[in-house]
């Protein structure tokens, strides 16, 4: 039987192989669940036989919570992975999951909750995103139901309207971990009183195509399984085009400016749910992917790009920012480029792949 430790901080994952010698030049690890199997990447091999595996994303986790009623098994293989040498099932030590156990997952069974849907973001010295964000999401929502996690900006953040809550938290490093940390559990928090609850960050605006007081409606029915998460099924970047969009004007709609989009996957994620999720790092996947349902009619339209100043101004500041060691190990953030010209030559080979957003998507932010 093959056991599985967790390895450290970095999501990485020490294997024990009990009845086979592995070779790293010769053979491939595969992880097969009920069928559907993945490929395991083996980073380090001990003297004593141990393995050292990559675990991006949480890959292995995610595996074995999407099929918690069967057993995992250990392939071994050639290096092409064409013959099946030896086969382990797959136990996993009480330290595997520890830092994913989730106690508060089964709470609140029974309780009417009183509120349909909360929306939550955090911010820090962005104030620019947070009145875009404020406006949209006071279209879905009483501005009561609206909650920023202000993570030590200076000068603290300020909302345009009072009914918004703020919560202020102390500013350490930059630290993407820690962020997904404080929201996942903010998440549980707002759902002990709310349906629904979505989180996005404050440059991110989800559009409902179908219009806002159907898609409330949707929420509002007993259409998903409780502790569903919804994706939207369409993720965009919006981008001025070269001598066709001038600057930008905050105090007119996005939408009407900035029609031209360009597909980003990434950003097709797990951001609204009726249950906790365990998000990673950026928010672009959660553990119980198994919970995750994508819906045709919602769109997740990112701002970053949607102005070459204002995109310099916030690439700098996030370069600016000390961050941890671990944080710099993970996230690369060269591609947050803080010249003008390197940056409109960006903005015009994305362009080239856009499109022109529906009109009810257009005019809804």
């Amino acid at each position: 039987m093959a056991i599985a430790y967790r390895a450290g901080p970095d999501n990485e994952v020490a294997l024990q192989l009990q009845g086979a010698v592995f070779d790293p030049i010769q053979h491939r690890l595969t992880l097969v669940v009920s069928g559907q199997g993945g490929a395991l990447e083996v980073t380090g091999v001990a003297d004593n036989g141990w393995l050292r595996l990559a675990n991006p994303a949480c890959a292995i986790e995610r595996m074995l919570v999407a099929h918690p009623q069967h057993v995992g098994e250990v392939w071994v293989t050639d290096a092409a992975r064409s013959q099946r040498l030896h086969v382990e099932p797959l136990s996993c030590h009480t330290s595997f999951f520890a830092p994913v156990v989730d106690f508060a997952a089964a709470a609140g069974a029974g309780y009417d909750k009183p509120g349909l849907l909360a929306v939550f973001t955090n911010v820090y010295n962005d104030p620019l995103m947070l009145r875009l964000w404020e406006r949209h999401y006071l279209r879905l929502v009483a501005p009561e139901h609206l909650y920023v996690i202000d993570h030590g900006s200076s000068p603290a953040c300020e909302v345009r309207h009072p009914g918004i809550q703020v919560v202020r938290l102390p500013r350490g490093l930059s630290d993407q971990d820690n962020v997904a940390h404080f929201c996942n559990a903010y998440q549980r928090f707002l759902l002990t009183q709310y349906r629904w609850v979505l989180h996005v960050d404050s440059d991110e605006l989800l559009v409902p195509a179908d219009g806002v007081q159907a898609f409330l409606q949707r929420l509002a029915t007993d259409e998903w399984p409780a502790g569903t998460a919804l994706r939207p099924d369409h993720a965009v970047e919006v981008l001025p085009r070269s001598g066709v969009d001038g600057p930008i004007s905050l105090g007119s709609p996005i939408g009407l400016q900035r029609p031209w989009g360009v597909p980003h996957p990434d950003y097709r994620k797990p951001a609204l749910a009726s249950g906790p999720l365990t998000w990673g790092p950026g928010f672009h996947y959660a553990l119980e992917d198994h919970r995750v349902v994508t819906d045709e009619r919602l769109w997740l339209i990112h701002l970053a790009k949607m102005d070459v100043d204002i995109t310099l101004e916030r690439n700098r500041k996030w370069h600016a920012n000390a961050a941890t060691s671990r944080d710099l190990r993970r996230r690369d953030h060269s591609h947050r480029l803080t010249r003008r010209e390197a940056l409109v030559e960006e903005f015009d080979a994305m362009c080239a792949r856009g499109f022109a957003l529906p009109d009810e998507v257009a005019k809804g932010f």
